[in-house]
C-alpha cells in the first residue's frame, strides 16, 4: 500500500552543495510526486536557514523524524558518513529505499562497513547522473536504433573520470563488467584510461575533465556509422560511414534541449523541468549543472514512477564502477577479481 500513495515522502539527508544545488531543485521540481519531509544535517546551525528557504522542515537529528512514514531516504554526505547513516536507517530497511550518492566507497575499509547494510534494504538506488546527461541519453537512445549499426567503440574527450565515466561507457554495454583497462599519461596534466569488454566493445576517455568548456565531447562509433558531438567530424572520420551530429538545441541564446542529426535522420530530447529549475534560486545555475539536474531527475524517478536505465544501476554497479575505475586510473589492469561487486 506504501507504494500506491499519490506523493511520497522523502528525506533529504544532507544539506551541502550537492544537496542545495540538486537535490532540493530537482525533488521540488518534482513536488506532484514527492514531498521533502525532512532535511538534516550533523550541524543544526547550517541546515535550519537552508530548509527556511526552501520552506521544508529541518531535521537536527534523525531520532526526531518517524522514519516509518518516510518513502526515500536520499543520503549525500562525505562517503565516511555513510556507514553511520545507514545504521541509523537500519531499522527501517524492510520498507525504506534509499537513493545515495556516488562514490558509495572511497576505499576497502569504507566498503566494509556499508556492503552489509545496503544489502539489508529494500531498494538502493545510486545517483550516478552522469550517464543520464542528456546528451549521453540521446547517444544511447540512437544506437539502440541501430543507426551507427553495432557499436564498437565510444571515446569521451575530457567528459568522463573515474566512476561517472565508466558508468557512461558501462550504460551502452548493459551495465556489463570491463574485462581489461589501460592507460598512459599525456604529458603532466592528462592521461587516456581505457576499457575493454567480452563482446570487443572498447572505450577510452581521454582526460581531463572539461565538460563545461567547448572542447569536450564523445564520439561513439558503430559498424555503420558514427555519432559524434563535432560537425567538423563529418570532413575527416566517416570513412563512407554515415555520421550523425550531436548537439545542443537553443531558442534565444538558452538551452532547451538536444538533437542528434544526419542522413536524413532527427532525434531529439527536450529538457521539460529546465525552465523550472533556471527560475529557482540555488548557487550554482551553471549550464552544465542545470543539466546534470536534468539528469539527475531521471535518477529519482526511476525509484518509483519510470522504469528507465536506472533500474538496473543498484550499489553492486555503483561500487563495481567505483573500485574498478580506481584501479584502471592507477594502472591495474586486471579487473576481473572486481566481478564479485556484480
Amino acid at each position: 500500500m506504501n507504494d500506491m500513495r499519490a506523493r511520497k515522502r522523502v528525506l533529504i539527508i544532507g544539506a551541502g552543495r550537492r544537496g542545495q544545488n540538486s537535490y532540493l531543485p530537482t525533488f521540488s521540481c518534482l513536488a506532484d510526486l514527492y514531498e521533502i519531509c525532512g532535511l538534516h544535517s550533523r550541524t543544526p546551525s547550517r541546515v535550519v536557514p537552508i530548509a527556511r528557504k526552501w520552506n521544508v522542515p529541518a531535521i537536527e537529528r534523525l531520532s526526531d523524524i518517524d522514519l516509518s512514514t518516510v518513502d526515500l531516504a536520499v543520503i549525500s554526505v562525505p562517503t565516511g558518513q555513510n556507514g553511520a547513516v545507514l545504521q541509523a536507517l537500519l531499522p527501517y530497511a524492510g520498507n525504506l529505499r534509499v537513493l545515495i550518492d556516488t562514490p558509495i566507497a572511497s576505499n576497502r575499509q569504507e566498503l566494509s562497513v556499508i556492503r552489509p547494510l545496503l544489502e539489508r534494504f529494500r531498494n538502493v538506488t545510486v545517483a550516478e547522473d552522469h550517464m543520464n546527461f542528456p546528451f549521453h541519453a540521446l547517444a544511447r537512445e540512437a544506437a539502440i536504433q541501430g543507426i551507427i549499426g553495432r557499436p564498437s567503440s565510444l571515446s569521451l574527450f575530457n567528459i568522463g573520470y573515474l566512476y561517472h565515466g565508466l558508468s557512461i561507457i558501462r550504460a551502452l554495454t548493459g551495465f556489463a563488467p570491463a574485462t581489461s583497462s589501460w592507460n598512459r599519461s599525456l604529458g603532466t596534466h592528462a592521461k587516456v584510461v581505457g576499457y575493454g569488454f567480452a563482446d570487443g566493445f572498447s572505450a577510452a576517455m581521454i582526460g581531463p575533465y572539461r565538460r563545461q568548456e567547448k572542447v569536450a565531447g564523445l564520439v561513439l562509433e558503430g559498424s555503420a556509422g558514427i555519432i559524434s558531438e563535432s560537425r567538423m567530424d563529418a570532413n575527416y572520420i566517416g570513412h563512407n560511414r554515415k555520421m550523425y551530429v550531436l548537439e545542443p538545441v537553443r531558442a534565444e541564446g538558452q538551452l532547451t534541449g538536444y538533437k542528434i542529426t544526419g542522413q536524413n535522420y532527427k532525434l531529439v530530447r527536450d529538457l521539460p523541468y529546465l525552465s523550472n529549475l533556471r527560475a529557482m534560486d540555488f548557487p550554482d545555475k551553471s549550464e552544465i549543472n542545470l543539466v546534470q539536474n536534468c539528469g539527475l531527475i531521471d535518477v529519482i524517478l526511476s525509484v518509483f514512477h519510470e522504469s528507465n536505465i536506472n533500474r538496473g544501476y543498484g550499489y553492486k554497479n555503483g561500487l563495481y564502477d567505483s573500485f574498478a575505475s580506481q584501479r584502471a586510473d592507477s594502472g591495474y589492469h586486471k579487473l576481473d577479481e572486481l566481478l564479485d561487486f556484480l
